[in-house]
């Protein structure tokens, strides 16, 4: 709620921080102010999503995200075309999305639901801290995709000004799909490496941590693949290709691409350190790739390399949080250390 007061109070303050021209200002408005909206609907279907598919009803789970999404896509058709809303009639029909998949968890709540609330409050804090302490590198993961598109935002602006900005928003949009299948293979060897690693069946705990990290390089390789052929196809999809912007994001979206491979394996070993309740090591890497590496690659690498050097700056920072994770991994070389 204080993020959503303090949008709404110092809405041309916030524009400009996410990297707004004067020429983009009052579009981003627009979009911010409708976007808002669902903020809080958005929360309350992340978080039951979660407990519901702890609850025994991943199916429900999945039907909670889909069909928003589905019909985010339609709305998103309707509000620009038909009803010529323009960028906040698209930011609308993510706010209503988003209120749908929050009434979709309250019904299950409501009704369907195993999982018994307790008012009891024994070693609440200690729970609390703890769960706050293992999920701290989550969060941070969430964070760090602002922080890249606000720091992507800005270098870009200064490169290539309105047009850049609008062809770093194409990998802006890509990455979050990398992250969610990524996250995906993470979280389902999560609860299998967790039981393990707590009634000490290593051998499991090691298997379990080698599938999830085949599945993840095979996601990773289909990613940097498809997104480095397909750039061509993918801009396509967003603007033309032949335009100027999308001749900047044809050009560096291969470079982009190589984010994917080792994006892939970081997030499969920071589930791994998260479900073994190493939370410290994950936080750590976490904040490297996310922010203590990736900011000054961006501004470094821009330098050093205009013209496709800001495209390298996640690629490389994901690539050097890998090493670091594996030399790490590897000096800890007892898989239960």
């Amino acid at each position: 709620m204080a993020i959503i007061a303090g949008c709404f109070a110092f809405t041309n303050e916030v524009a400009c921080l996410l990297g707004s021209s004067d020429i983009l200002m009052s579009k981003a408005i627009d979009y911010l102010l409708y976007l808002l909206i669902g903020l809080v609907p958005l929360m309350w279907q992340s978080i039951g999503m979660m407990v519901i598919r702890l609850d025994g009803s991943p199916k429900y789970a999945m039907m909670c995200n889909v069909i928003p999404s589905v019909i985010n896509i339609a709305l998103d058709w309707w509000f620009v075309f038909p009803l010529g809303m323009g960028v906040k009639g698209a930011a609308l029909a993510t706010s209503l999305s988003c209120i749908l998949g929050g009434i979709m968890c309250l019904i299950y709540f409501r009704w369907s639901y195993i999982l018994k609330f307790t008012r009891r409050l024994d070693g609440f804090r200690s729970i609390v801290w703890r769960e706050m302490e293992i999920g701290s590198s989550a969060f941070i993961t969430e964070i760090a995709m602002s922080v890249m598109m606000l720091t992507g935002n800005i270098v870009f602006m200064q490169a290539f000004g309105e047009n850049g900005v609008a062809a770093y928003s194409i990998a802006c949009y890509l990455f979050p799909l990398i992250f969610m299948i990524n996250n995906a293979v993470a979280q389902s060897a999560q609860p299998i490496i967790s039981v393990n690693y707590g009634t000490g069946n290593f051998d499991r705990v090691k298997q379990a941590l080698k599938v999830s990290l085949c599945v993840a390089g095979v996601c990773g390789v289909l990613a940097t693949s498809g997104i480095a052929v397909g750039a061509r196809s993918i801009v396509a999809m967003f603007i033309s290709p032949d335009c100027e912007a999308g001749l900047i994001a044809v050009s560096g979206l291969p470079v982009f691409a190589f984010s994917g491979i080792f994006f892939a394996l970081n997030i499969a070993f920071i589930g791994y350190y998260q479900s073994v309740e190493k939370s410290l090591r994950a936080l750590i890497f976490t904040l490297v790739r996310g922010i203590v590496v990736l900011v000054p690659m961006f501004f470094l690498l821009s330098h050093l390399f205009p013209g496709w050097g800001m495209w390298a700056a996640i690629p490389t920072t994901e690539a050097l949080t890998l090493i670091i994770i594996l030399a790490t991994f590897r000096y800890k070389n007892k898989i239960y250390k």
